[in-house]
């Protein structure tokens, strides 16, 4: 059966809610859907300054997409071996050709760095020795965290940094812009790193932390199995925000006036 990514966009009869931070809700309802995947879709990456996303699916593939567009689906990155977790775009990069990037993670334990505009492979990253589930990039860096509880810094085709400490599977992984690194894992903990040192533990969270976002002037958001979000200042106080939701939340991510979880 072949799943679809839904594009929604603000207005009147709701589909999908949004809560800004000052409290008030804005709604969605369903603008464009975009067919192709033949398994479900495991994450979505908006595309910046672009109405384009890439969709990554058990289906072994990532697609970009352009929703608007008469077709739809721009390119496919084909090469993984086992459903693909995780896909992010990443801008151009001195450790990577200079090119903008899309960025794909699989349970096949690797990384995949693609030319958009080729759909062709131009590096592969290997060194995690089980599923790799999350990704995110700083200073131009790649970043991703797997199963085999660590996360990985990549510098070109180099790891340059292993960050171990968490006790369980990491599940979300954020670059700050102040160059530091936050993990979310299993272990209902995350992480700060600076230089491949862990220099903060923060335990609010009670069951394993699934998603991180930045959010702009203000620090980041987490979400968690605990069913509860939590936002931080960029320094780790925990900021008066706390968000109770009806099951628990697999991601998050930061929209321009609010914060989203699914």
């Amino acid at each position: 059966m072949k799943l679809f990514a839904q594009w929604l966009f603000q207005w009147k009869k709701p589909l999908m809610s949004l809560l800004n931070i000052d409290g008030s809700v804005t709604h969605y309802k369903l603008a464009a859907q975009c067919i192709g995947h033949r398994g479900d879709v495991r994450s979505v990456y908006a595309i910046p300054d672009s109405l384009d996303f890439a969709t990554s699916s058990r289906d072994t593939t990532a697609i970009l997409w352009a929703p608007f567009e008469q077709e739809q689906m721009k390119r496919t990155f084909l090469g993984h071996g086992k459903f693909v977790g995780a896909v992010m775009y990443l801008p151009s990069s001195p450790f990577f050709m200079d090119l903008p990037c899309i960025v794909t993670a699989s349970n096949d334990h690797s990384v995949i760095v693609w030319n958009p505009t080729t759909q062709e492979p131009l590096l592969t990253l290997l060194g995690h020795t089980d599923s790799v589930v999350c990704l995110s990039h700083v200073n131009g860096l790649i970043v991703s965290g797997s199963w085999d509880n660590t996360a990985r810094v990549w510098q070109g085709p180099e790891c340059i940094m292993i960050l171990k400490g968490h006790s369980h599977s990491v599940w979300a992984v954020l670059g700050l812009p102040t160059g530091e690194i936050l993990t979310g894992s299993a272990d209902s903990t995350i992480k700060r790193w600076k230089d491949g040192q862990c220099t903060q533990t923060l335990s609010k969270h009670t069951n394993c932390v699934r998603g991180l976002a930045h959010v702009p002037e203000i620090g980041f958001v987490s979400c968690s199995n605990d069913c509860v979000n939590f936002l931080w200042s960029y320094d780790g106080r925990n900021m008066p925000y706390k968000r109770k939701a009806q099951s628990f939340a697999k991601n998050i991510i930061k929209k321009t006036k609010g914060i989203e979880t699914s």
